[in-house]
């Protein structure tokens, strides 16, 4: 992120769009947020709780990416000299149905025609690469990978520190496994079952559920044509619930999205 971040700032930016994909609760908004903030980028940040059809997606990202920024206030300012602006597109997988008409080509038209940086979030790549191949040849993919429960723990033990409330270690260690690599949820877990009492107990933390994570094809794709390890593959696909046959489909119709070269093809 820093890397591409830097050729925006150098003013050569060889693609002017980074995509941040993963599963939801691994830091992937928060990363964008971040990187605005240590690059003194302002933001402008549409959401799934916005309208993203054609014309809400110009008249907001494409107008902020094309020399407009916000005041205070939220009115438009002409920016045509001073610091960048980032652009952030949050579950721009999701951008489907009528009330999202034209969503999908609205961000083609951003990638391509931007002078700011622009960071789409999703969760599904190949949900929206199939849509438009465009964004699959001109943005940077970046992939956000599941949060080891070790890594859960200790941020959980950070907050329970600053926020005075006293937790066993096991009671930690079995949210950080329940939470299944969505540190989010973790944190929303936490506050669950520590609102009301002074001190979690490991019982109070057992009655939180493990958190559900279905494998879609959209991931088992992705992890399939760009994973170096053949038995990572192969258990990815083990963990989607489809027939053989369709999951040979699948690959069969994926194949010319993810790779373009004949002999790459071969």
């Amino acid at each position: 992120l820093r890397t591409w971040a830097d050729a925006w700032e150098s003013g050569r930016p060889v693609k002017k769009a980074a995509v941040l994909i993963g599963t939801p609760g691994t830091g992937k908004t928060s990363a964008a947020l971040a990187l605005a903030n240590e690059y003194k980028w302002d933001v402008v940040e549409m959401n799934a709780s916005d309208q993203r059809n054609a014309d809400a997606i110009r008249g907001i990202a494409l107008r902020g990416a094309l020399g407009q920024t916000f005041s205070g206030t939220g009115e438009f300012l002409s920016t045509k000299e001073g610091k960048l602006k980032l652009i952030i597109l949050d579950e721009a997988d999701n951008i489907s149905g009528v009330e999202d008409r034209g969503g999908v080509p609205a961000i083609v038209e951003l990638v391509r025609s931007t002078r700011q940086p622009v960071i789409l979030i999703v969760n599904d790549w190949y949900a929206l690469t199939k849509k438009s191949a465009v964004l699959k040849t001109q943005t940077e993919q970046i992939k956000f990978s599941r949060i080891k429960s070790v890594t859960v723990r200790g941020v959980l033990r950070k907050i329970t520190k600053d926020q005075g409330v006293r937790i066993s270690d096991r009671a930690l260690g079995l949210l950080a496994e329940k939470s299944n690599g969505d540190l989010r949820s973790a944190i929303r877990d936490l506050q669950a079952v520590a609102t009301g009492v002074e001190e979690v107990t490991d019982t109070g933390v057992t009655a939180v559920s493990s958190r559900e994570v279905e494998k879609t094809m959209y991931a088992v794709m992705d992890d399939i044509f760009k994973s170096k390890d053949a038995a990572q593959a192969r258990r990815s696909l083990s963990e989607v619930d489809e027939s053989p046959e369709t999951k040979l489909l699948w690959i069969e119709e994926n194949l010319p999205i993810a790779y373009r070269e004949h002999m790459d093809l071969y």
